[in-house]
């Protein structure tokens, strides 16, 4: 599969599910790459998924019952067997998002990434005190990986 990069333990496939917007899969898998590693975690079996408002929000409310579009959707079956784990990115949140933070497109993408991959670390952000170390640790991250390039 020409999508599929092996990586430690696991395999991380990207797929781009939007009629018109585009993030590059190398970049996906870096993002991912480097926030396990830097977490010092094995990479699991993961599909990424690049998608739209639509898809995200029949995925929440089935999954969910949550009848709205959101950011990010991640499935982690890290503690089990159940399958590959799974993190959706809305390019058009992450477009509407980067006009509203100032932010290049690239980047906020990035960011979406690595807040998923957090959370499929098992970072949450629930309560306060939780969002706030996630979003340090998110920020911390992004700023590497952007000055990387």
């Amino acid at each position: 599969m020409k999508n599929r990069i092996d990586i430690l333990m696991g395999a991380i496939s990207v797929y781009i599910n939007h009629r018109y917007l585009r993030f590059p899969r190398k970049d996906a898998i870096d993002v991912i790459k480097y926030v396990f590693k830097s977490e010092k975690k094995k990479i699991p079996v993961i599909n990424v998924v690049f998608t739209c408002d639509k898809h995200i929000k029949m995925l929440n409310r089935k999954f969910l019952s949550h009848n709205y579009s959101t950011d990010v959707l991640v499935f982690s079956y890290l503690d089990d067997s159940e399958g590959d784990s799974e993190i959706y990115i809305n390019l058009d949140a992450a477009r509407r998002q980067a006009i509203e933070y100032s932010e290049s497109y690239m980047n906020e993408v990035k960011r979406l990434l690595i807040h998923a991959t957090l959370h499929l670390i098992g970072y949450t952000d629930k309560i306060k005190d939780e969002k706030a170390r996630m979003f340090k640790i998110q920020e911390k991250y992004l700023k590497s990986v952007c000055s990387e390039k």
